[in-house]
């Protein structure tokens, strides 16, 4: 009965392991020629890149004291990548913040007082014809 109870633990154990290592959390907010970019009925245009983007933002106390916050960079990141292109705008703008099975590991382990994640900023820049 001793050696039941004891396979069943390290079962239970493997299986919580596993789980906290393959599971992650994924929301996604997008764009799709949307006014947030431009009006497509204004201008032709033509595609002259693309990016993609993953910043770690890092709070603590399950996010009461946050230390970086890279949505509200988005601004400043945007204009660097239409810069960087010698584009008019973007379009096709994706928000992703997911976290990883590390950091959701970092999170359980410290109780939820280090709680960071992941941001990918993703989209394409054009050029007004």
């Amino acid at each position: 009965m001793k050696n039941l109870t004891r396979k069943v633990a390290a079962l239970f154990v493997i299986l919580l392991l596993i789980f906290i290592l393959f599971s992650c959390t994924y929301v996604e907010f997008s764009s799709k020629n949307g006014k947030l970019a431009y009006d497509p009925n204004m201008k032709k245009y033509e595609v002259v890149g693309s990016f993609s983007i993953t910043i770690t933002e890092v709070s603590f106390i399950y996010r009461l004291l946050v230390m970086n916050e890279p949505s509200k960079d988005l601004e400043a990141i945007l204009n660097e990548q239409i810069v960087k292109y010698k584009g008019d705008a973007v379009i096709n703008l994706k928000l992703t913040y997911h976290i990883t099975a590390i950091q959701y590991l970092l999170t359980y382990i410290t109780g939820g007082i280090f709680t960071p994640n992941s941001v990918t900023i993703s989209g394409d820049v054009i050029r007004y014809r």
